[in-house]
């Protein structure tokens, strides 16, 4: 029970600092980033003509900038690293350090700040306006300047400087609150509950967090319960399942209540909770010690593989039902492959991130190579975390598109 209330009370923290974040309800999407922009930006004038540099500097003033100037590219970039001015007017050809080159050093100085440079150029020819913007600039305006051409160019990169720069803080602000949240949703995954006792797993997710489960308690007549998830898709989204997941499965399986009436459970959940195309694809075990007896239950995930402890493949359970939160709870049925097992009997379950691994010819690795693994590092009695070497070797560097989510339970 307390488990239980933990559980909501995070994930209505969670939900609140997610409307937040999108700026759903009352909050938009301004009120949420508070960003103001720059009342009097700064523009740093680069010119090695002290006439045109002194009139430049009393027109740009004139226009409502305050103004920095330079005379060369070596003190432009000096003058760029201790005043960070918001734009840049310069020159091409000057003494020390050209124009282009200044443009280089000082894009690499701005680095995810956006700073518009207009070059002012006697140039005409086009591979020189062309080189221009090529190093990096972002306009030009030709020798002589008019004022009034000057004021338009600078008004409309300050505006475009505003936006760049309340995107740049809304996304740190986003990334912020993402990284919070992914945070809590990997604390609510911990738990004391899970029983390790016949237990192998090995989780690699996509992203910072995942939609995959894996889960094991003791009922309090001794039978074990597994249960390996995999919502849909990957990452944050898929991961907000996860908690409530585990709440029912841990309460019910903690009451006594079977595997059946916690996929029922878990599956009404899925239906009235999350958004219609999520859905949680799952394999749940219930194996009595005593008996040696298990039931199987695979709604959606590849096929559950039941392996003597020779690593001889004795039997593959696929799906047969629905995925969990698809259909309402009056329709949907759950049922299982009982089995008998022998002390050193293996069970593996596995999500589809494990055989839909392509290498660089696209071709899948498929559960019949992965049914050969299983059965080596059974027969070797090799760590389940070789699997992910092997699939790394046969991707060749090519990236992982799925979370990977195995457990297996060893028969006592």
């Amino acid at each position: 029970m307390k488990q239980q209330l933990t559980n909501k009370i995070i994930c209505l923290l969670i939900s609140f600092v997610f409307f937040q974040v999108l700026g759903w309800g009352n909050t938009c999407f301004k009120d949420l980033t508070h960003f103001q922009p720059v009342e009097k930006k700064t523009v740093l004038v680069v010119d090695d003509n002290e006439d045109i540099r002194d009139f430049m500097e009393i027109m740009v003033e004139e226009m409502g900038y305050d103004v920095i100037t330079a005379s060369n590219g070596q003190q432009a970039i000096a003058s760029f690293e201790n005043n960070s001015p918001h734009m840049v007017i310069m020159d091409v050809m000057m003494p020390e350090m050209n124009g282009y080159d200044a443009t280089v050093e000082i894009k690499k100085l701005s680095k995810n700040r956006f700073t518009p440079i207009i070059f002012h150029t006697a140039v005409s020819a086009s591979e020189d306006l062309a080189k221009c913007l090529n190093c990096g600039g972002d306009d030009f305006i030709s020798k002589p300047v008019l004022p009034e051409i000057l004021e338009a160019r600078l008004n409309s990169w300050s505006r475009l400087f505003d936006s760049r720069e309340e995107l740049r803080v809304t996304k740190k602000i986003l990334q912020t609150e993402r990284d919070r949240m992914i945070a809590i949703m990997n604390k609510t995954r911990e738990t004391d509950l899970f029983e390790s006792k016949g237990v192998r797993t090995l989780n690699l997710p996509l992203e910072e967090t995942s939609g995959d489960v894996i889960l094991s308690m003791d009922r309090p007549d001794g039978v074990r319960h597994m249960l390996l998830g995999d919502f849909t898709g990957h990452g944050l989204t898929a991961s907000f399942g996860a908690p409530s997941t585990l709440d029912i499965f841990y309460n019910m399986t903690e009451k006594g209540q079977s595997m059946e009436e916690i996929l029922q459970s878990l599956n009404a959940w899925n239906k009235n909770r999350l958004p219609a195309d999520m859905f949680l694809a799952c394999a749940a075990v219930e194996y009595n010690p005593l008996t040696k007896m298990t039931r199987i239950f695979n709604h959606g995930i590849p096929s559950v593989k039941i392996f003597s402890s020779a690593g001889e493949v004795l039997h593959n359970i696929a799906a047969d039902e629905f995925m969990l939160g698809i259909l309402p709870a009056k329709q949907f049925t759950t049922k299982s492959v009982d089995l008998g097992l022998r002390p050193g009997d293996r069970i593996i379950a596995f999500s589809d991130g494990p055989s839909e691994t392509i290498n660089v010819d696209e071709q899948m690795y498929g559960e019949t190579r992965l049914e050969r693994l299983f059965s080596e590092i059974i027969k070797n009695n090799t760590p389940l975390e070789s699997v992910l070497d092997t699939l790394k070797t046969y991707a060749q560097g090519t990236p992982f598109s799925d979370d990977i989510s195995i457990f297996e339970l060893t028969a006592w």
